[in-house]
This record gives structure tokens, sequence and C-alpha cells, in this order.
């Protein structure tokens, strides 16, 4: 999940750029409690991972490895470089869940039916929320065409009594470009 660690980097004023990420895990002795009780659990296990102690000890590893990525001396090897990183990442972490937040639109925010915050991800799966207006938005995104995690994400939503609206689906594709570096 992601999680603002502007208060443990000391930085209030920093917006959304000091964006971290704590691990929660969907464990059965999770699932099986009731859904208030999942919250709170879930609350605990990210506000534990967003700790100064914590958020610090993640920002030095990143460091390092942005070190490595800058000591490769080709695009090409940091482009290897990345490509692994990414994998390591999908192989303990299945999805990423981002709560952008509240929007602030003052006077006009009552014309506002919903607000999406899109993002390129290394995550399979990733689901951002926000809200606007006394609405959540979730836009579900992910990197294959299967509809099955989808379906079971809103079959979860209905298990536990939360009602929804599928408004939308978007295909997201980038322009067919050659990046400077490919073919070095």
């Amino acid at each position: 999940m992601c999680v603002n660690q502007r208060q443990a980097l000391h930085a209030p004023r920093a917006h959304q750029s000091l964006v971290g990420g704590a691990f929660l895990e969907y464990d059965e002795q999770l699932r099986k409690l009731p859904l208030p009780e999942q919250v709170k659990a879930y609350r605990n296990r990210t506000a534990a991972q967003a700790n100064e102690e914590m958020v610090l000890s993640g920002v030095a590893h990143m460091a390092g490895l942005t070190k490595m990525l800058l000591a490769k001396g080709t695009h090409k090897e940091r482009l290897e470089m990345m490509a692994k990183v990414d994998e390591a990442a999908n192989r303990f972490a299945a999805a990423n869940v981002s709560y952008v937040g509240k929007a602030n639109f003052g006077e006009a925010e009552k014309y506002i039916k919903e607000f999406h915050a899109w993002s390129a991800t290394v995550m399979d799966i990733t689901i951002q929320i926000s809200a606007v207006n006394g609405r959540f938005t979730l836009d579900f995104m992910q990197k294959f065409e299967s509809p099955v995690y989808l379906n079971a994400f809103l079959r979860e939503l209905a298990d536990n009594g939360i009602v929804y609206e599928l408004q939308d689906k978007q295909i997201r594709s980038l322009p067919a470009f050659r990046a400077p570096w490919q073919g070095l």
C-alpha cells in the first residue's frame, strides 16, 4: 500500500512526492475477521511501517539502489538492472493500493462527479483510490487482459456489503516511439 512519508521525513510541504510503501499480507487469519476488524488491523500495520525508522531504512535502500543504477555504464545495463528489480518486486508483492486522498476543489467540488489518478506501476495490479464530492473512485489498473482479478475484487466488495457502480473500462496504451537508448 502506498503511504505518505512526509511526516517521517520531516517534510510536511513536499506534497505527493514522498510516497513509500507498506506491505500488507492478506492471509487466512485476517480474512476470517469481520471487515471493521480487518480495517483496524491494516491501519495498525500501515502505521507500524510508516514510522520514522522504517521510512528512513527504505530511503537508505532506495539511495543504494540508485547509486548502483547510476554506476552502470550504459542505458542498456540500467534497463536490464531495472527489469530485474521489477521482476523481484512482482515476486513479493501482488498488487499496489494507493489512496490518493480527498480532493480539495472548494466551491467547484459539488460539480465534480469523480476524480481519477492514473499512474504507471511495476506491479501487475494497481488500485488508485480517490475521493471527491462525497464519493470514492477506485481505478483498478492491471498489466494483463484477463478480468479474473477484477471480478474477484468486485465479488469481495459485494460479499462485504459494499455497494459500487462499475462505470468504465479503458485500455491504456503508449504511443509507439523509440527511446534514444533502445538497441544500445
